[in-house]
């Protein structure tokens, strides 16, 4: 009997209106780890494309941005609170106590009592954040059939997390809509003997001379020794 072949898996842009059909879904942001621009503007817009990717995998049933309002960085701006209020998001502070990672425990407990209590409707999971130690909680999610989503950035994600994850999108091309830099151009590298030498090897080894150059002295003699010398060599030989 000939063996069937596997089915080939499908990308997930196909697979996103099938899920958002079918499927209940709770985006649970790490503000800490992947913080909006500072400009009013760019951040509504930046907030509006997340919660856009979160309704291709379901009904957004729960939108939650995990941030620290003691710490000087990775906190929830004072001009950012009101586009995040108004597209339904709940702030949740996670003051930091006794040295510990308060946030990400809060975001382990959300997410996980979120997909442990799903019923006959499928669920999925869109986790916005680059910290390594939310694998395993992606790793639980999908071993329970949800539907794991990363939203991670580029440079400070860990690789567990596309290991973890059903799919994954990039916070500066996706979210924040960043053009990568262009690669720089490799510089030649430079010939031994300067530019001359360089001129050389591409004339097949004849060095150009350079206006104003220095000749040999051998062939510096003027005029006036030339015709001096002449004369010695005239009477020289009528004395012979």
């Amino acid at each position: 009997m000939a063996r069937s072949k596997p089915a080939a898996k499908k990308p997930a842009a196909a697979l996103a209106p099938q899920l958002a059909a079918v499927r209940d879904c709770i985006l649970a942001w790490d503000y800490e780890s992947l913080a909006l621009p500072s400009s009013l503007e760019a951040g509504a817009a930046a907030v509006g494309r997340l919660l856009e990717l979160a309704r291709r995998f379901g009904r957004v049933e729960q939108c939650r941005v995990y941030h620290d309002s003691a710490k000087r960085s990775g906190n929830v701006a004072v001009q950012h609170r009101a586009s995040l209020e108004a597209l339904g998001f709940t702030i949740v502070d996670c003051p930091t106590s006794d040295k510990k990672e308060a946030l990400d425990k809060k975001v382990l407990v959300d997410v996980a009592i979120y997909a442990a209590a799903g019923g006959q409707r499928p669920r999925s999971v869109v986790l916005a954040a680059s910290d390594g130690d939310y694998a395993y909680l992606l790793s639980r999610c999908r071993q329970l059939g949800v539907h794991c989503v990363n939203v991670r950035g580029e440079r400070s994600a860990h690789p567990a997390l596309a290991v973890a994850s059903d799919t994954q999108f990039s916070w500066e091309r996706d979210v924040l809509l960043l053009t990568p830099p262009p690669p720089r151009r490799a510089k030649p590298a430079a010939t031994r003997g300067g530019p001359d030498k360089a001129i050389q090897k591409r004339r097949g080894g004849k060095s150009p001379r350079k206006r104003g150059a220095a000749t040999p002295p051998s062939s510096r003699k003027s005029p006036a020794k030339k015709t001096r010398a002449a004369r010695g060599a005239h009477i020289a030989k009528k004395k012979k």
